[in-house]
C-alpha cells in the first residue's frame, strides 16, 4: 500500500476532481434553474451581448476557483493544525485581531 504522500506526488489523489455535490438533488435542481434562466436571457439578447454574458460568465468561474482554492488552502492548514495540537498537546490557535476590536 502507497502512502498518501507517494500518492500525492504521483498525481493520484486530485482534490479538485474528486469534490462536489453530484447526486444531490437540491444541487441538481439549482442548477438546471440556473441553466434554464440563463438560456432565458441569452435568448433576449443580441449576439454581442451574449458574448459578453459568457464573459461574464466566465470570470466568475475564474473568481469562484480562486475562492475554491483559499478554501482548499485553509482548510488543509486547519486539519495539519488540528493534528499537531492533538501530537503536541499545546494549543495553537490565536485569532486573528481585526482593525477595531479589542486587542488593538
Amino acid at each position: 500500500m502507497k502512502s498518501v504522500i507517494d500518492a500525492l506526488f504521483e498525481g493520484k489523489i486530485l482534490p479538485y476532481e474528486q469534490i462536489g455535490v453530484t447526486g444531490d438533488d437540491e444541487y441538481d435542481e439549482v442548477n438546471r434553474n440556473i441553466r434554464g434562466e440563463k438560456e432565458y436571457f441569452k435568448s433576449k439578447l443580441t449576439e454581442q451581448d451574449r458574448q459578453r454574458l459568457d464573459a461574464l460568465e466566465n470570470l466568475y468561474t475564474q473568481s469562484s476557483y480562486i475562492q475554491d482554492v483559499e478554501t482548499f488552502r485553509y482548510g488543509f492548514r486547519l486539519g495539519v493544525l488540528i493534528m499537531v495540537e492533538i501530537f503536541t498537546g499545546k494549543d495553537l490557535f490565536a485569532p486573528k485581531v481585526r482593525p477595531g476590536e479589542a486587542g488593538e
